[in-house]
Formats: structure tokens, sequence, C-alpha cells
């Protein structure tokens, strides 16, 4: 069984919490006005393969604030943490290295 295929039988697993996702509210209620006030650096990140709409939102956020940087990870996904752990960790730890 290839990754795709274990990520996919994980979801599946889980696919009867999908309601309760979709209904649940954000504690505390994430708003424009309220990320534009972050006044702490920090990045806004996604995969080049990732979903029109997640990247969407994404850009979003990351033109709400100057205090954003966003960084379009190429050729990932949405599950970059899960699928590729090592490249994960040294982007973390090379924007870390570059704040420190």
């Amino acid at each position: 069984m290839n990754q795709t295929e274990i990520i996919g039988k994980q979801q599946l697993a889980k696919a009867h919490t999908l309601t309760s996702q979709l209904n649940q509210k954000e504690s505390p209620e994430i708003t424009e006005s309220k990320i534009s006030g972050i006044a702490l650096p920090f990045v806004v990140s996604f995969g080049s393969m990732m979903r029109d709409i997640f990247r969407l939102i994404l850009k979003k956020v990351a033109t709400s604030t100057k205090n954003a940087r966003l960084l379009i990870i190429e050729s990932e996904g949405h599950m970059l943490p899960i699928e590729n752990p090592e490249k994960f960790s040294k982007i973390i730890n090379d924007r870390l290295q570059k704040i420190i």
C-alpha cells in the first residue's frame, strides 16, 4: 500500500466526524480584522498542489496583514507534515534560522 492509499484509508476511517467538523464554530471567531491585528511576523504556507479553495483562503490570510509572509511549497499538497515530514521539518528549521 502506498502513502496515498494509506492516507485515504486514514481519512475514510474518520469520515464519521465530517458532519461535526463542518458544523463546528471557530472559537475564537477568526475574522479579517483579527488576522490583520497580529503584530508578530508569521508565515502562511501551502503546497502548490493544494486544492484551490484552500489556496484562496490562505492567500487572503497572507495579504490581510503586513506581518505575514506567503510561502508556496512546490510539488506538495495539503498533507505535507504527514506525507513528507523530513521536508516539512527542514522548511520549519530554515524559517526559524532566519529569525533567530
